[in-house]
């Protein structure tokens, strides 16, 4: 509070003390109209008027804080430059709101420079403005960083035995990454915590787990609402991470729930909106999704990892174990299913072998859509290899090198072995996609390692050679199945994976041989299984049985009815090997790039307001591509071959993220739609979203979904109303206020409403002319495929209290909007 001498700051002090919030905006009030003009004592007023109001609703009012104390310290949220005239008071507060909104870069830039010009003269903010520090040089992981502060800065915490013991805690948190050994008493639970985790990482696994078990007879006064985190949910989530490191998954997966309990419990209690709040759910719906997995829940733990995939999108372990879910799930449900056909007769008999064909998505559906699909699980494998960068080895391979929260970053050798591990898995893919040459492709780039595990290169060697029979290349396919190389190989495997990978050598080399129509080689390869020096004893039954299912079954010859490669020349035929249906939308023109490209502009809005459809529209109208900073690869194949272009060649790019950095886009269309339809199609019970999950971007979801609950949880689909009422509205004030550049506003309502009259005041923004034929092709076709169509109609899922919300939140953007439009002399 203000250190000010006159008698209203020290009754609006003592009054804060007890909590007397009316009475201490009184005597702020009346201290403002005593200091006059004073530029800087009304600064520090206001700062102090804003703490109490926070104070005052329950540390709910963020947005009304957020503006006072940017206000003060002169700056715009969330950056960190700053006034050198600021309060330091006021500059602590900030960092403290950066701090809570998960801007923890920032606020360790601003802590430092307020550390750095020794301008707090009050010891107790120091104490606190180091402590902040600690905190979010561990958030941050830069647990180098967090010793070299303690070491600077320890000895002041000596005198103060309460503040000494958080700043011990601080320290051994960082002391654990570190392997450094460290001496706490385990006398509180924050203690113990910290002294468990230090015995796990040490690999004391039980010693661990049963100083966890210590905190049923400790006495503790520990405080949810005051700390921001649940030390109960803690526990068991750690006790769970325990159990699931000594195999013992199921355990583990009881008390990640019991995580998951507590930290619901806690969200009951207290109000989602204070800007003091447990925020750790997402880890424990990533460390069930795992424990999960482990059980061969494959449906449950898909659903954890797609919303944990949502919270850490740059983590490549999480993608790896979607697809994971999705490969175990495809391989023990798919039968395959042959068709049979004979040809001709006598010597000339042919007999045709072929797969019936795969069940593809509907028209308009997306394989971005998270299903337990192969295809979906190609896509995570892509996400997961872009995020792992293609560099040269630092000359320490154990350093931490990529950051994969919520677990531990990864240093190169893990990420050597994740890479190759996901190659492995790409070619068993593209094997079951019917994509031979994907799958030699990603094999081969897995044997090109010099550092691949044996494993790895085995599976390479096994997926390589099928590819290459598939491709009719059984000379190549041969070279992958020496079996010196393979028994090299698998010489320190278990009997049981020794058994099954000889058994896939081998029958495949008799295979590719029967097919060149080499069958002395053949029966050589067969009889080479009464030779130990070749098989082990115990794989020579197994094979012998393998052999005479390969000799009957192979003295057919078998052709592959499904096409390997598509349409030459066509845009979609770098994919159409994948076994993609060619979109079947009639559009007026053909579709082209634009040549000469043009500038870069932005078609936003908030997922589930027409974006898809408004692309659509465009494309009818001018016959010119649309593009996306996405890769959507059922739009790409059904309408919108330009999918992951964003420069000019395109006439508009697709984006639902805030405005980039970089200056990317010249121009932008901001559309918006009520947030109550955009919100109601966006929305899945905790995991995803609701429309693109049950039937992709052109479909509406059962009513069932909506009345789905949690047992803790009273609501998911309140929760997530509130989570994404926060993001349409963001989404917005981000590029009405951030954005440089032109931006003209298309209301999804109007759009529906006046097609033809919208159409042409985007056509005139983005300087492109149609004729009315090409006009009037458009609106006669405007309905298309990616409209969805609202099938419960009578259905509402929403309360009173978030009809007020939703009209809080959308009044507040319509403000904006009037505000840009005056401001850029703008009527729509």
């Amino acid at each position: 509070m203000a250190n000010n001498s006159e008698d209203p700051a020290i009754l609006a002090h003592q009054c804060y003390l007890k909590k007397d919030y009316a009475s201490a905006l009184q005597h702020l009030n009346e201290l403002e109209n005593l200091v006059g003009n004073d530029v800087v004592l009304l600064k520090r007023i206001h700062h102090n008027k804003a703490v109490v109001e926070l104070a005052a609703s329950d540390m709910k009012n963020i947005d009304k804080f957020q503006n006072s104390i940017t206000e003060c310290v002169g700056v715009k949220y969330p950056d960190e430059e700053l006034e050198g005239t600021a309060s330091p008071f006021a500059i602590y507060n900030y960092a403290v709101l950066l701090y809570h909104s998960r801007y923890y870069y920032q606020s360790t830039v601003i802590l430092e420079k307020l550390l750095l010009s020794k301008t707090i003269k009050d010891k107790t903010l120091l104490h606190h403005a180091l402590i902040l520090l600690l905190e979010c040089t561990l958030c941050r992981r830069s647990y180098e960083k967090t010793i070299e502060i303690a070491n600077c800065y320890g000895d002041t915490f000596k005198p103060n035995d309460d503040l000494n013991n958080v700043y011990q805690r601080l320290v051994c948190r960082a002391q654990v990454f570190l392997g450094q050994k460290f001496t706490l008493k385990p006398d509180s639970i924050e203690n113990i915590v910290i002294i468990a985790q230090q015995q796990y990482v040490s690999g004391n696994i039980n010693e661990s787990a049963d100083t966890l078990g210590m905190y049923k007879v400790i006495k503790t006064t520990y405080n949810t609402r005051s700390e921001g985190e649940d030390i109960w949910a803690a526990i068991n989530n750690n006790l769970g991470v325990i159990f699931l490191s000594i195999k013992k998954p199921y355990l583990a997966a009881k008390y990640f729930q019991n995580a998951l309990k507590e930290h619901f419990k806690t969200l009951e209690a207290e109000d989602i909106q204070r800007l003091i709040i447990c925020k750790d759910r997402p880890i424990y719906i990533y460390n069930l999704g795992l424990a999960l997995l482990a059980t061969k829940n494959i449906e449950g733990a898909f659903e954890c990892l797609v919303e944990a995939a949502r919270h850490y999108p740059n983590n490549p372990l999480v993608w790896v174990r979607l697809a994971e879910c999705c490969i175990k799930k495809c391989c023990n449900d798919e039968v395959q299913k042959f068709t049979v056909k004979k040809l001709g007769s006598g010597s000339h008999t042919r007999v045709l072998v072929a797969r019936e064909k795969e069940k593809y998505s509907l028209a308009g559906e997306s394989f971005a859509i998270p299903s337990l699909s192969l295809e979906f699980a190609a896509l995570c494998l892509r996400n997961a290899i872009t995020l792992l960068p293609n560099e040269d080895a630092p000359i320490d391979a154990t350093h931490p090198f990529i950051q994969a929260p919520p677990g531990p970053p990864i240093n190169w050798k893990q990420r050597c072995e994740l890479k190759n591990s996901i190659h492995v898995l790409q070619s068993y893919i593209f094997l079951h996609l019917q994509d031979p040459l994907a799958a030699l492709v990603s094999a081969n780039e897995l044997l090109s390692q010099t550092d691949a595990l044996k494993s790895h290169i085995t599976w390479a060697h096994i997926y390589a050679a099928e590819a290459l029979i598939i491709l009719d290349k059984t000379v190549e396919a041969i070279e992958h199945l020496q079996p010196t190389i393979i028994q090299e190989l698998v010489s320190g495997f278990p009997d049981q994976m020794r058994d099954i990978i000889g058994v896939s050598v081998w029958a495949k080399a008799a295979v590719c041989n029967i097919l060149r129509g080499d069958l002395l080689q053949a029966r050589k390869i067969l009889q080479q299984i009464s030779s130990s020096k070749i098989l082990p004893l115990q794989m020579r039954w197994i094979f012998l049985l393998a052999a005479v299912v390969v000799s009957i079954h192979f003295s057919i010859i078998i052709f592959m009815l499904s096409p390997i490669y598509g349409i030459k020349g066509s845009l979609y035929g770098g994919y159409s090997h994948l076994g993609l249906r060619q979109p079947s939308v009639s559009w007026c023109k053909e579709l082209r790039l634009r040549i000469p490209p043009s500038s870069v502009v932005a078609l936003v809005s908030y997922p589930g307001s027409g974006n898809t459809w408004l692309r659509y529209l465009l494309q009818q109208a001018t016959g010119i591509m649309t593009g996306s900073i996405y890769m959507d690869y059922g739009l790409r194949v059904h309408g919108f071959p330009a999918e992951n272009v964003t420069n000019g060649s395109v006439l508009v790019v697709k984006t639902h993220e805030g405005p980039p950095s970089d200056n990317k886009f010249q121009a932008a269309i901001l559309l918006i739609r009520n947030p109550r339809d955009a919100i109601l199609f966006e929305y899945l019970l905790i995991k995803a979203d609701f429309n693109r999950i049950h039937k992709g971007h052109i479909g509406t979801a059962p009513k069932s979904a909506f009345k789905r609950r949690t047992r803790e949880h009273k609501s998911d689909w309140a929760t997530y109303v509130s989570v994404e009422l926060g993001t349409w509205e963001n989404t917005h004030k981000l590029w009405l206020t951030k954005f440089s550049g032109a931006i003209y506003i298309v209301h999804y309502e109007v759009l529906v409403r006046d097609t033809k009259r919208v159409l042409y005041g985007i056509l005139n923004f983005l300087n492109y002319t149609v004729t009315e034929d090409d006009m009037n092709c458009a609106l006669t076709n405007k309905e298309g495929i990616y409209r969805r169509r609202k099938k419960h109609k009578d259905f509402d899922p929403f309360t009173p209290n978030m009809y007020a919300a939703l009209q809080t939140v959308q009044q507040r953007v319509i403000y904006m909007i009037t505000d840009y439009q005056r401001t850029h002399n703008q009527t729509y």
